[in-house]
């Protein structure tokens, strides 16, 4: 009697307890657990000799029991400056409210979710335009390191967190989104040389001798750093010739009055109104994307996304619409928590279908419908009951299957349980495969 009890609130606690939801569209998990300050790499940060170990935060839906999860790398805001020069409480770190609502709200889609901070700091009071975009263009470097090292952490730790890390979507909001977007298209020693970015010298504007190199040296060497989605929520990249087929696709949503320009322009630093480096912003990078093909796998589901499938502009709207933060007022709170609706809104089925989450929920509803699945008694002589949970979907189809593979007996019904006659089969080893409207499994039944 312990182990019925136990079995049954088990499956009470299954996260598909309701056909009629799915997973990673809907919120199937009502509580999420939190493992704050994982170290998952180290580094020297701008303006130091001494390496600093590189945390994050990483969120995981509470009693899910998915071993092969997708990961959604959260990265915060802060135009890649230090705390000593942010002025809005909040903002600038991995407790960024913003990236904790995301994190919390894909969680409880069934998601792993990360907000994870990295290395910051550049010199925004330079006194020319070519220091300035020296030093911004090395703190998008360091950062896109850390990323790296982030991801190939999540190879490295696969089993640790439960996760897939051939579905990782990576960005976040203005800094964040940067450092996905050139994570997945900076990786060219050529790009480092075109015009904008060399300096009176004709040398590179990023110095990889003294930073490293794409990879980085932020840790977890020898595995694998690409990610399949970038997410840009008001970020840009630094040109869009770095863009090649076959990088990953983007998930832009971008302010039109940005302080990042929509589509191509110069980044204006906040404190002192001076020019930093021109970039190109969500419109002009998801054309670019378009164009050479890395949109396809959004086609043709959302080819109705304008102006580009892929893109949400926020017409009229500026920096970062979602944020709250401490010294935020009501009225600023309940706006922002509208946008925050929007993006997850976007971000949802545009996550399930370039991630291509359906064949992986398949394979997890397949799981479920063979571990509660029973046929018995098994050996049979004249017939056999099938039955499945009540918290999956109902039976649709029976078929048994004779060695030859010929179907010899079908049986259609809408049922959770079955008795089916075997009279009429001789003795011998069969397959039954059992079919609900979320998957398919086939299971060996022996006739004595």
């Amino acid at each position: 009697m312990r182990k019925l009890k136990f079995l049954l609130l088990g499956l009470w606690a299954l996260p598909f307890f309701c056909s009629s939801q799915t997973r990673y569209i809907d919120s199937l998990f009502s509580n999420v657990t939190v493992d704050e300050d994982v170290v998952y790499g180290s580094n020297i940060p701008y303006g130091s000799n001494a390496p600093i170990d590189l945390k994050c935060d990483i969120y995981r839906p509470a009693g899910d029991n998915v071993t092969n999860r997708p990961v959604i790398i959260f990265l915060h805001a802060g135009s890649f400056l230090p705390q000593s020069f942010i002025n809005t409480p909040g903002l600038g770190t991995k407790k960024d409210s913003a990236m904790v609502h995301l994190c919390k709200a894909f969680a409880k889609k069934g998601y792993v979710t990360i907000s994870a901070d990295y290395r910051v700091g550049w010199n925004p009071l330079a006194a020319t335009e070519e220091e300035r975009a020296r030093s911004i263009m090395s703190a998008v470097f360091r950062a896109m390191q850390d990323l790296k090292a982030l991801i190939r952490y999540l190879n490295k730790e696969k089993n640790t967190w439960g996760v897939d890390p051939t579905r990782i979507a990576a960005g976040g909001s203005n800094s964040g989104g940067y450092i996905g977007i050139h994570a997945g298209c900076l990786n060219k020693p050529a790009e480092l040389t075109y015009p904008k970015f060399l300096d009176g010298n004709n040398l590179p504007l990023i110095d990889t001798v003294a930073l490293g190199n794409f990879e980085g040296n932020s840790g977890n060497p020898g595995f694998p750093s690409n990610h399949r989605v970038t997410i840009s929520l008001g970020g840009a990249v630094g040109d869009t010739m770095f863009m090649e087929p076959g990088e990953p696709v983007i998930l832009a949503m971008h302010g039109t009055s940005d302080n990042t320009p929509y589509t191509t322009g110069v980044v204006i630093v906040n404190i002192t109104g001076q020019p930093v480096i021109e970039v190109h912003g969500g419109h002009d990078m998801i054309r670019r994307s378009l164009n050479i093909g890395n949109q396809n796998s959004l086609l043709p589901d959302f080819v109705n996304d304008n102006p580009f499938p892929g893109l949400y502009p926020f017409y009229g709207v500026g920096f970062e619409p979602y944020g709250i933060y401490s010294n935020s007022s009501q009225g600023k709170i309940d706006t922002a928590s509208l946008y925050l609706d929007t993006v997850i809104t976007f971000l949802t089925p545009r996550l399930y279908k370039t991630l291509d989450l359906v064949s992986l929920t398949n394979k997890e509803q397949a799981d479920l419908l063979r571990a509660f699945s029973r046929i018995y008694p098994n050996p049979a002589k004249n017939e056999v009951f099938i039955t499945v949970d009540n918290t999956l979907s109902k039976m649709k189809t029976i078929n048994i299957i004779d060695v030859t593979g010929r179907v010899v007996l079908t049986e259609n019904c809408d049922c959770y349980a079955t008795r089916i006659d075997l009279g009429n089969l001789p003795k011998g080893i069969y397959f039954v495969n059992i079919q609900n409207k979320e998957a398919q499994v086939t299971k060996k039944l022996v006739i004595e």
